[in-house]
């Protein structure tokens, strides 16, 4: 990443009939996403990282809303029961990576396709 202004992360392993959802979806996601924010940290020139995660991130529960915002989150519970929790994991983890790094302004964007 070495010169790179900004990155585009674009995919997230997808596994629905994984024997064992938690070491061959979850863990390589959220650890993708980490290393990935890792990586642009030691370049020094990026910018901007744009995350295209899914909608899946912000509206995946029993009951739908009418109107979702940047304070919606999907029911972890709910993702839980149907294992399906490697996006919303991923974007968690990038939120907390932020905390810790004490970033106020937004070179990080999660963009629902």
């Amino acid at each position: 990443m070495k010169r790179c202004g900004g990155v585009f992360h674009m995919a997230t392993p997808m596994d629905f009939e994984s024997n064992d959802p938690e070491k061959e979806v979850i863990e390589p996601t959220v650890e993708g996403m980490l290393s990935i924010l890792r990586s642009c940290g030691k370049a020094k020139t990026v910018k901007k990282l744009i995350f295209t995660n899914s909608a899946g991130s912000l509206n995946v529960e029993e009951h739908q809303k009418p109107v979702y915002d940047e304070t919606s989150w999907s029911d972890l519970d709910f993702i839980y029961s149907k294992k399906m929790t490697g996006w919303i994991l991923a974007e968690k983890a990038k939120q907390e990576w932020k905390q810790q790094k004490r970033i106020t302004s937004t070179p990080l964007a999660l963009y629902p396709l």
